[in-house]
């Protein structure tokens, strides 16, 4: 079986931070909230999509520059995974709204 290289990857973690960013922007327009605290705490400077964004901006670019893009597939797809978790969990939070 191959393993999907980094760039390979790092697509499927931008998609997810980005469906991640989508369902979390639902949430709080239900009345709902952010439970990372460093979020939250972004959301109250910068609004929700200003501090999602920035958030997920330098999630990305810190991904990008600091993780080595050969010999850590396997720990890279441990994000990816966590990530597919939390979008199911905001899912599940949406759709009990």
């Amino acid at each position: 079986m191959r393993v999907p290289t980094f760039n390979e990857l790092f697509v499927v973690f931008t998609v997810l931070n980005t469906l991640d960013v989508y369902l979390t922007l639902k949430i709080i327009e239900r009345g709902g909230r952010e439970l990372n605290p460093i979020i939250a705490t972004l959301i109250k400077w910068f609004g929700p999509l200003g501090g999602l964004a920035f958030m997920k901006a330098l999630t990305l670019a810190t991904v990008w520059t600091h993780v080595p893009h050969t010999d850590y597939e396997v720990f890279f797809a441990g994000f990816c995974i966590y990530y597919a978790a939390v979008c199911i969990h905001n899912w599940t939070q949406l759709e009990g709204k």
